[in-house]
């Protein structure tokens, strides 16, 4: 028996805990993109986007519909710019996996935002 007023599905908490990490990863990967690469624009790109999906997060947390909709524009610019590198270069590390990734959050994060 279905309860009433429970929506199906993750919670907004859970989540923020799943964009959260997200979120960790990117600024993570920029990190070590710099220091594999010497890519300053890996730097600043993971910085950039790791801040403004823990933003994101955060305003998934406390139950914001921007917070989801801005989960959403951070992660389908993340899942294009991956899988533009991908197309070009053909190598799982790091493209690959980063368009794996992004394309399973978009799709759970774009089913939380039709709630």
């Amino acid at each position: 028996m279905k309860k009433m007023g429970k929506k199906p599905g993750l919670s907004e908490k859970q989540l923020s805990f799943i964009a959260g990490g997200y979120a960790l990863l990117v600024f993570v990967g920029g990190v070590i993109g710099h220091l594999k690469a010497g890519s300053a624009m890996s730097l600043l790109s993971g910085i950039c986007f790791g801040i403004a999906l823990f933003i994101s997060a955060t305003g998934l947390y406390l139950e914001k519909r921007w917070g989801s909709i801005l989960t959403l524009i951070l992660t389908a610019s993340l899942l294009s710019f991956f899988g533009y590198r991908y197309f070009i270069t053909h190598a799982f590390m790091p493209a690959g996996l980063m368009l794996s990734l992004s394309t399973v959050l978009f799709i759970i994060f774009a089913k939380n935002c039709r709630k």
